[in-house]
């Protein structure tokens, strides 16, 4: 499935989702250390990043920032038990937020839309960059009739 990096100062969140996620497939790291998971998010290529921004007694916004500015198509769920968090501007550069809760199926629903989200996104090679398209993928999709009782004429082939 994902390879997940949890970004959590609490090691029995990240040991938690690591058993959690591990069951729904995919593959789990994590950090307590903010400054070592900003190191490690190269070599960990996660498809997907669990982040709860207070750390260190303050909400740490500017790893956020930080995330998404180098690794703009990973996607970020802000994991947090301050509900506010949610609603805070800064929060608008992460792709989700989830309030924090024993009962993981909002964390985990959050998961498989980001995933989805992010396949349905333009292709991509595995270094970030754009593959170019032929011109016969980037033609318009030809709509069907939804009624073939309805006097509609039939779409002409370029």
């Amino acid at each position: 499935m994902a390879k997940v990096l949890v970004i959590d100062n609490y090691p029995c969140v990240i040991e938690l989702l690591r058993e959690e996620l591990s069951r729904e497939g995919h593959t789990v790291v994590g950090s307590g250390d903010v400054t070592a998971a900003l190191e490690s998010l190269h070599s960990a290529r996660p498809d997907v990043v669990i982040f709860d921004p207070y750390h260190g007694g303050r909400p740490r916004w500017d790893t956020l920032q930080s995330i998404k500015r180098a690794y703009p198509r990973v996607p970020v769920i802000l994991f947090s038990a301050v509900a506010s968090y949610g609603t805070d501007p800064r929060a608008s550069a992460a792709d989700a937020f989830v309030v924090k809760s024993l009962i993981l199926d909002e964390l985990k629903g959050q998961i498989s839309q980001v995933l989805d989200k992010k396949l349905l996104s333009p292709a991509r090679t595995s270094l970030g960059r754009p593959l170019h398209l032929s011109r016969n993928t980037t033609s318009p999709l030809i709509p069907l009739k939804s009624n073939p009782s309805s006097p509609q004429s039939e779409p002409s082939l370029p």
